[in-house]
């Protein structure tokens, strides 16, 4: 069952033209640490979604095997606005497909 956070992230990707998003199979949650992943253009990547910014020597752990970090908060406590994390999901696919 997904968090509230993963759910969030998940609406709102959706909301972006062309994206579709879903909620990580159990396989690639476990195995990959996948939460949401995201179709764009028939092309996939995947988002670890947390509360706060993962540490810089964690998001390069990530984005080596193709796994894009997102977060939910500024800092804990203190949520991002859904227009804040929907560029932070555009500037995800972007970095991805472009």
């Amino acid at each position: 069952m997904a968090n509230p956070d993963e759910a969030l992230v998940c609406q709102i990707a959706n909301s972006i033209e062309r994206v579709k998003a879903s909620l990580a199979n159990p396989k690639e949650d476990h195995a990959e640490k996948i939460d949401v992943v995201l179709t764009y253009n028939g092309r996939s990547i995947g988002l670890q979604v947390s509360k706060t910014g993962k540490s810089k020597k964690e998001s390069k752990k990530l984005l080596k095997r193709g796994v894009i970090p997102i977060s939910t908060h500024k800092f804990l406590g203190i949520k991002k606005s859904e227009s804040e994390i929907r560029n932070e999901i555009i500037t995800a696919i972007r970095t991805q497909f472009n």
